[in-house]
């Protein structure tokens, strides 16, 4: 004879949901954000999220979403984050810096990969 399988009751599994902060919230962590990068250059994005205790993928989220970090949407009571600079010429002169080192960047990684295939094909001669 066959023994009879009988089936194992588990529990219901519980929704687990997220903590929703309000927009007065995620300004206030992005201007923070602001006031660290201004300061040290970066590392807003971790110490917000070490200080607040939300996840840093979150915040970036709200920066992607909410456009430039440094232009967060202004809520009712919010703080103006205060960059240290003093007009709106050193800032966008600011924010061109930072572009043209990030297309430094890009540009040196792909010329580093053109190299290595630049390498590789010569081998084969």
């Amino acid at each position: 004879m066959a023994a009879k399988k009988t089936k194992k009751r588990t529990a219901p599994k519980k929704k687990v949901t997220g903590k929703r902060y309000s927009d007065a919230e995620k300004a206030e962590i992005i201007a923070f954000v602001n006031e660290v990068n201004a300061a040290k250059g970066r590392g807003g994005v971790t110490a917000s999220a070490k200080k607040y205790g939300v996840s840093p993928l979150s915040i970036s989220n709200w920066i992607k979403k909410g456009g430039a970090a440094s232009s967060p949407k202004k809520a009712k009571g919010a703080r103006k984050a205060t960059s240290g600079r003093k007009s709106n010429k050193s800032e966008s002169a600011w924010d061109e810096l930072v572009r043209l080192r990030n297309d430094i960047s890009s540009l040196e990684k792909e010329l580093e990969q053109k190299r290595a295939r630049f390498d590789k094909v010569k081998t084969k001669i």
